[in-house]
């Protein structure tokens, strides 16, 4: 076993830690392929994706890698950072998933879903070589029948865990024959904002959409009019971009140009007069089009620029033969836009692990216990 590494045995399963992607030291091949390959995958579970933040992690936090094997075959891959945080008012150690918190929906991280691979998977967390208070696995689309065996795993074992909804994704099914057919479902209230829109375009100039998965000499043309239109949008005025810090634009920089160099990343834009006004940023990804990100020019709000945006991506993905537009998150305050194309959606829970540690105990109670209490006063205050 190399350096950094640790293992653990029982009932046919093995576990180890490393300090790298390679999967305890058996290559990058194998991790890819099987990352490439886990049920529910999406470009956040890739080995493009885990790789950028590998080499883009937070100060003061570290990685470590844990690889579940069944005899010889990799049955799991989960990458954590892990660093000190304050959470609820406690100081702890975290171990988060590699990739937090810019990562959207994500899979359990494993093979096979039943019963035992389930167990074996979580009793290795708690065998980690370097202590932690609480791991939390966040934006996981998992079903009933799989998050009831982890909750049967954790009462067995007596482990104390915590379930969060964290978000909503709106996906848009493309299972129509043509683009008029299409159309024809949208609301009464979405075609009239559409059309006031797109008028409202056209009567300001010459309007041109374009989508592409860009090459990396392309994407190096594009990169600054998206970070221009960013900077300038509400996100770029409140911090909050994907280009806004300096640790963002290094993480989404990298994100870019891996994502363009393997075809996965995608763009689409919208230009009035040879100016773009608004972009959509995401991933075509095993049939789907993920809507990760978007800004619009505050110039040009009153034309609705992002909506039009979002009705040319969904209609030329369905031209180009994607299964599906799917937000891969979304706000339950306030919902993304594609939800007036679509009221289906995918929900996402954050799973709270809470580990053996005082600190642990005491963060267990505040968020179990004393916020419960604290919201209720509130409430009670504020009627």
């Amino acid at each position: 076993m190399g350096a950094g590494e640790r293992g653990r045995e029982g009932r046919g399963f093995t576990a180890t830690w490393a300090d790298n992607l390679a999967v305890a030291g058996r290559g990058e091949e194998e991790a890819r392929g099987f990352l490439s390959e886990l049920p529910g995958a999406t470009p956040f579970s890739s080995w493009e994706w885990f790789s950028c933040a590998a080499r883009c992690l937070p100060p003061g936090r570290t990685l470590h890698v844990l690889a579940v094997r069944r005899g010889e075959r990799l049955t799991a891959v989960v990458p954590f950072t892990r660093g000190p945080e304050r959470i609820h008012g406690v100081s702890v150690t975290t171990l988060r998933l590699l990739g937090e918190p810019f990562a959207d929906r994500l899979p359990l991280p494993i093979a096979g879903l039943d019963e035992a691979s389930i167990a074996h998977l979580f009793d290795a967390f708690y065998g980690a070589p370097a202590r932690w208070d609480v791991l939390l696995l966040s934006e996981l689309a998992i079903d009933a029948g799989t998050r009831a065996m982890v909750d049967r795993w954790a009462q067995g074992t007596h482990h104390r865990l915590h379930w969060r909804h964290c978000s909503r994704s709106p996906v848009l099914r493309l299972d129509f024959p043509d683009q008029e057919s299409l159309r024809r479902s949208y609301s009464k209230t979405l075609r009239t904002r559409l059309a006031r829109a797109r008028k409202k375009l056209a009567a300001a100039g010459s309007v041109r959409f374009q989508r592409e998965c860009p090459t990396p000499a392309r994407l190096a043309a594009l990169l600054p009019e998206i970070k221009a239109v960013e900077a300038a949008s509400w996100k770029g005025r409140a911090g909050s971009g994907i280009f806004s810090t300096g640790e963002r634009s290094r993480f989404f920089e990298e994100v870019s140009e891996t994502f363009a160099a393997a075809g996965v990343l995608e763009l689409g834009g919208l230009w009035l007069d040879g100016r773009l006004i608004s972009y959509r940023y995401g991933f075509r990804f095993r049939g789907r089009f993920y809507d990760y990100n978007l800004a619009y020019h505050p110039d040009f709000a009153a034309l609705s620029p992002g909506r039009v945006l979002l009705d040319e991506m969904v209609v030329s993905s369905l031209a180009e033969g994607l299964e599906a537009v799917d937000a891969s998150r979304g706000s339950l305050d306030a919902p993304h836009l594609l939800a007036d194309w679509s009221d289906e959606y995918i929900d996402h829970h954050q799973l709270w692990l809470f580990g053996r540690s005082l600190r642990a105990t005491a963060l267990y109670a505040a968020r179990e216990h004393l916020r419960p209490r604290v919201a209720a006063l509130r409430r009670r205050i504020t009627r």
